[in-house]
């Protein structure tokens, strides 16, 4: 059932989805027209593993300390201001800052807000709430850079940027409308640096003495990082090797948000256990990539990318529902930015490899290595989320 409270929270999501999307582009086209430099714009893409990297080691730790409602509030606030202050600036290192310093606030809202709606959602209303929130984000994904192109048609990009930055002070005010984000087992506790490195052992700890929950997260994380090296060189392939033009490019992007999409809508309205979700979804995801690496004209790229993404959904929904009913929410904010300290460390290892063995072998090979690779964690994980019948 959608209560007021689910609408108010994912109505802040959307908000704030679609406005980074809609600053996002804008911020390339700004980089673009100023250096005319494609690796200039590629350096924005590098800020966010080196934001998280600067972020998850401690994030956790200040996140299950503080009540989560205000954290996101504040970094609504506190992004709306610095995207203000980048739309008023030319100067290249600057944006790079201002962009660096936003990336790392992203990364912090991204795990407070997953504990915050943990705390906030019923576990038996999770698995449905985080379809709808995969739609929130799939919808972003499409209405954010078809609001961009619309804006700058008025010839003033940096528009769009302060589009970005009302969005983010509406989503602050809607998040004000919502209940406070402590759980009943929060902690209290002065943060220090020796507080963060207890957390990292309590985390170990956990880990080691619930290895099924960290093998399954090691697993999932181990995708991400591998989806996202192949991310990196994906335009590369689909112009080079595919032969797409950018309007087909374009589309075949189009077809992926719609892929995620369908498969939100299809969690939302039918639910299914979160391990059939993640030991399906994984083996379709690297199905999808595999047609994708075969494909040589835009109808097969396009089923590869709609089969990934609609699987995609399903791993990804599974995942966290499964990771909110498994961990102690008391400690969850500590284990999610724990592990995406490590996912962001091999993301930025593996983007370096896989463009430099591109530039060695071709585009070609290493997508399809990479499919492969996918292919053999997505058994794997299959495999373990087998053993045991059940939730």
């Amino acid at each position: 059932m959608m209560t007021r409270v689910k609408i108010l929270l994912l109505l802040s999501m959307w908000i704030s989805n679609v406005g980074e999307w809609v600053y996002f582009i804008a911020l390339n086209m700004i980089v673009l027209r100023l250096t005319d430099s494609p690796f200039a714009v590629s350096i924005l893409y590098m800020l966010t593993p080196m934001a998280a990297l600067m972020t998850n080691s401690w994030a956790g730790t200040l996140i299950d300390r503080i009540d989560t409602k205000k954290i996101l509030v504040f970094l609504n606030i506190s992004r709306a201001i610095f995207v203000l202050l980048l739309s008023t600036t030319a100067n290249l290192p600057l944006i790079y800052g201002i962009s660096f310093i936003l990336q790392m606030q992203n990364a912090f809202f991204t795990t407070a807000s997953f504990v915050y709606m943990t705390h906030l959602i019923p576990p038996s209303e999770q698995q449905r709430f985080n379809a709808w929130k995969n739609f929130v984000q799939s919808s972003g994904f499409i209405l954010g850079p078809s609001i961009a192109g619309l804006l700058f048609l008025t010839g003033i990009p940096q528009l769009a940027i302060v589009v970005n930055a009302i969005a983010l002070i509406i989503s602050a005010v809607v998040l004000c409308r919502l209940p406070k984000g402590k759980g009943e087992h929060a902690i209290y506790e002065k943060v220090t640096i020796q507080v963060i490195f207890q957390d990292w052992k309590s985390v170990f700890h956990y880990t080691k003495a619930n290895w099924f929950v960290g093998s399954i997260y090691s697993l999932v994380s181990l995708m991400i990082v591998c989806m996202t090296a192949l991310d990196s060189i994906e335009a590369a392939f689909a112009q080079t090797e595919v032969g797409l033009t950018e309007p087909k490019y374009g589309l075949l992007v189009s077809m992926a948000g719609v892929g995620f999409i369908v498969g939100s809508l299809i969690n939302a309205k039918w639910t299914c256990s979160p391990r059939l979700s993640m030991k399906y979804g994984a083996i379709f995801i690297a199905i999808g990539y595999l047609t994708y690496a075969g494909s040589r004209q835009f109808s097969t790229a396009a089923i590869g990318f709609f089969i990934l993404t609609f699987a995609h959904c399903y791993v990804n929904i599974g995942f966290l529902t499964y990771i909110q009913r498994a961990v102690p929410t008391a400690l969850l904010g500590r284990f999610t930015s724990s592990f995406s300290f490590l996912e962001s460390v091999g993301a930025l290892l593996l983007v370096l490899v896989f463009g430099a063995a591109a530039e060695q072998v071709g585009l070609r090979p290493v997508v399809l290595m990479g499919s492969i690779v996918l292919l053999g964690i997505g058994i794997w994980l299959a495999m373990l989320v087998s053993r045991t019948a059940g939730e």
